[in-house]
Parts: structure tokens; C-alpha cells; sequence
């Protein structure tokens, strides 16, 4: 029986292309990353990132947080597209198709919904001065590489305040 070729997405792509930015950042080779990998207990050989890079290889959600953690990133960050501006049209997930970079980061960094259990310790990044976002935020924001990631983390920001603002006026 013949094997069906890897079928990657929209979301794969940009998973794929991310792994390479944030490798080549870092400035790892694929063999540095596959060694920083096995660090944290994890096994992906040079030839297995090299695959994911070349979208020869489908990324699974256990390969995801360990290249993240890895990469010293956060996984929403891997699944977010580049963007600099809040407003880019990129490739979002299947679903939403061709959209603008903040509709992405603003479904990747929402609110636990109502009842689960998150909710119990969830913290707003809003209301606690983005502190939960992590370690990797105050990176982002001191490496001018970057800067593009961090303007539009900053545009998301700033437009969830006018939305707020607009909906305590009525504005809806």
C-alpha cells in the first residue's frame, strides 16, 4: 500500500517557516537545535527539523512546545504568521483564511472561556502589565530583531484598549 504524501496547511507553513526564522535568530544550525532538543529530552535529529523546515514533515503538538521552548519562544508564537504591521493580510489558520495579522494574534491569545478551569488562575495580560506572557516578552522587546514581532504585539495591544474603550462607551 502506497503512503499519501504530508499534507501541511496554512498553519503548518507557518509553523515550518517560523522554526527556521527563530532557529537562524538563536543562530543554531540544525544540528545546535537537534542538541538543544535532547537537552530538554526531546528527540528531533537534524534531519527531522530539516524536514519540518522544508514542510516535509507535519509538526505534532509534543514537537511544537518542545521547538518552542527550545527556541526560547512561546508556542503561539511558532503558530503565529509574520507581520509588521496589526493590519498585514496574512495566511491564517484553515479557517479564517487570507486575514489581518491581529485577528490571528488575538484568537492565539484569548481569554480561557467561561467555566473552565483556567479561569480559576488565569491572569488577564492587560490588567497585570502583560507579566504572564512570559519570560519571552522582555527578550522580544530588547532584541531589535525582533522589533517586528514586538510592534505587532504592541498594535494588538493598543487596539484591544480601543475596543474596550468603545465598548464601555456602547460602541459595539
Amino acid at each position: 500500500m502506497a503512503t499519501r504524501k504530508v499534507e501541511i496547511g496554512p498553519t503548518g507553513r507557518t509553523v515550518a517557516a517560523n522554526v527556521t526564522r527563530y532557529r537562524k535568530r538563536q543562530g543554531f544550525t540544525m544540528r545546535d537545535l537537534a542538541a538543544e532538543l535532547e537537552s530538554n529530552q526531546w528527540a528531533l535529529s537534524a534531519s527531522a527539523i530539516s524536514q519540518i523546515e522544508n514542510g516535509a514533515r507535519r509538526v505534532d503538538v509534543d514537537d511544537l512546545f518542545a521547538l518552542a521552548i527550545a527556541l526560547d519562544v512561546t508556542p503561539a508564537l511558532l503558530l503565529m504568521p509574520e507581520a509588521h504591521s496589526a493590519d498585514e493580510r496574512v495566511d491564517g489558520p484553515a479557517p479564517f483564511g487570507t486575514t489581518s495579522a491581529s485577528h490571528v494574534w488575538a484568537y492565539l491569545l484569548l481569554d480561557p472561556p467561561p467555566g473552565d478551569p483556567l479561569n480559576e488562575w488565569w491572569e488577564d495580560p492587560r490588567e497585570k502589565g502583560l507579566a504572564p506572557i512570559g519570560r519571552w516578552l522582555s527578550r522580544v522587546s530588547k532584541d531589535s530583531d525582533s522589533s517586528a514581532v514586538w510592534r505587532a504585539f504592541t498594535e494588538f495591544m493598543n487596539s484591544l484598549q480601543a475596543i474596550e474603550k468603545g465598548a464601555q462607551r456602547g460602541d459595539d
